[in-house]
């Protein structure tokens, strides 16, 4: 049954029961000549009522709101919209069976919660809710169904249903159910498609409920991560702590030893007697040299811990430099070589750990010192580039191989000599030089040519 106006054709039949009702029976005190208007004030009102609804179901999503409240909102709405006995949300478990997630029902028994083994669904009604097929049954007993399916929507009091498939991620996730009870339905097109928009707009609230779960999930395993992060970092500060008292109480029992030892020979007058000073002095000078190859190997442990943190302070290398190259001039004159220190005038202040700074120079300076051959050179510069401040050691005399530039910040590495003893050390120096530079953020290269080698170091600024 149609009915023409000006403005539009309205189908009746495609309008709700309830709303049918109202424009087929209407007041008394309304003459014929109402009618047609009031159709169509009936379907715009009905239009806006079901755009409201769907607008409120993605209003939900944009709020984040819970999935559980998204489903059982959306469903509490659709039933009273549809006017049907109850609205149904069946989570699937496996092709045969699930459970009822949802309901919204005027009914006094619930079905909340309860298990359903449906032997008659089976794989073929399972591909084809996944190609997004929609059963309409307007009366279980003339729709043809099988036997166990009737048995099955009799003991739900089901008489007519319409069953749309939800889908995630290409997968059958659900089935949202309208359900009418005791007696037939015919269900309208426009109630199929506000179902099928509904079931649109509850996959997209589904897949970001998984999406918060994974983001939920993630930031408690970063947790765990920290705070096993944190439990690691606490061992390892305390090992360093045991490890260096463990290391360095020998040491300095050994040296309290020798100058007891000493004192002691002073004492009795037995350090006149031939060896004994020489044999005092070579036991110092291990002691010191153990002593100095624990604290680079502590050095060198905390760095790669990355534990220290940085104490950044402000120095004039105008009046810093001086002071750290002075200790060495007489080093240099005693093996005949000679020590220059140029410093550019418009050297900027340096921010920087200065006590890191220092440990460099002076093992860079102490370097120079042991491979500059007598009459050779030691020049110490600083200036700055468009964007860094530079720092350098050069010698002249000694050569580093390209080979042996790739491996000279190497722990342990030592460059072969035809006397290894004229060059004692722990090969430690120049791998704590490279790390305490990328401690203080500080790029450190070596360049070796024509009988020159220099070592540079840049600060960013």
């Amino acid at each position: 049954m149609s009915i023409n106006s000006s403005e539009s054709t309205v189908e009746l039949t495609q309008l709700p029961p309830a709303v049918r009702h109202r424009v087929l029976n209407p007041d008394k005190k309304h003459s014929n000549q109402q009618f047609t208007p009031r159709i169509h004030d009936s379907v715009v009102q009905y239009q806006t009522q079901r755009e409201s609804l769907l607008e409120a179901i993605a209003q939900r999503i944009c709020r984040s709101e819970t999935l559980n409240t998204i489903l059982n909102e959306t469903a509490r709405d659709l039933r009273r919209f549809l006017g049907c006995d109850r609205i149904l949300i069946y989570r699937l478990e496996s092709n045969t069976s699930g459970f009822i997630a949802v309901e919204a029902s005027v009914t006094p028994d619930s079905l909340l919660g309860t298990a359903i083994a449906d032997p008659c669904f089976g794989e073929k009604y399972a591909e084809r809710y996944k190609r997004r097929g929609i059963q309409v049954i307007e009366d279980i007993y003339a729709a043809g169904l099988a036997p166990c399916y009737i048995d099955l929507l009799n003991s739900m009091e089901v008489r007519a249903n319409i069953v749309v498939p939800i889908l995630f991620k290409q997968q059958l996730w659900g089935l949202l159910t309208a359900q009418q009870s005791y007696r037939p339905r015919q269900w309208q097109q426009t109630e199929i498609d506000l179902l099928k928009q509904a079931t649109t707009h509850l996959e997209i609230a589904i897949q970001q409920a998984q999406l918060q779960q994974q983001v939920e999930n993630l930031q408690v395993q970063l947790e765990v991560q920290k705070q096993e992060s944190e439990k690691l970092e606490r061992l390892k500060q305390e090992f360093l702590r045991t490890l260096s008292h463990e290391l360095k109480t020998p040491i300095t029992s050994i040296h309290l030893a020798i100058q007891t030892i000493e004192s002691v020979l002073k004492q009795e007058g037995l350090l006149e007697v031939e060896m004994i000073p020489q044999l005092l002095q070579i036991l110092q000078k291990e002691c010191r040299r153990e002593s100095k190859l624990i604290d680079d190997l502590l050095s060198l442990t905390y760095l790669e811990a990355e534990i220290e943190p940085l104490t950044l302070i402000l120095i004039d290398l105008q009046t810093w430099l001086p002071a750290i190259v002075e200790p060495f001039q007489e080093l240099v004159c005693c093996q005949q070589q000679q020590l220059n220190l140029n410093i550019a005038n418009d050297i900027p202040i340096l921010e920087t750990e200065i006590a890191d700074l220092e440990r460099i120079l002076t093992e860079l300076l102490k370097n120079a010192c042991k491979f500059t051959p007598a009459g050779g050179t030691i020049t110490v510069s600083a200036f700055k580039t468009a964007d860094t401040v530079v720092l350098s050691v050069s010698n002249s005399g000694a050569e580093i191989t390209a080979l042996e530039q790739l491996k000279i910040f190497d722990p342990f590495y030592r460059i072969p000599n035809d006397d290894p003893w004229k060059y004692s050390g722990t090969g430690l120096g120049l791998a704590l030089v490279q790390k305490l530079a990328k401690h203080m953020g500080a790029f450190i290269d070596v360049e070796s040519t024509s009988h020159q080698t220099t070592f540079t170091l840049r600060f960013p600024y």
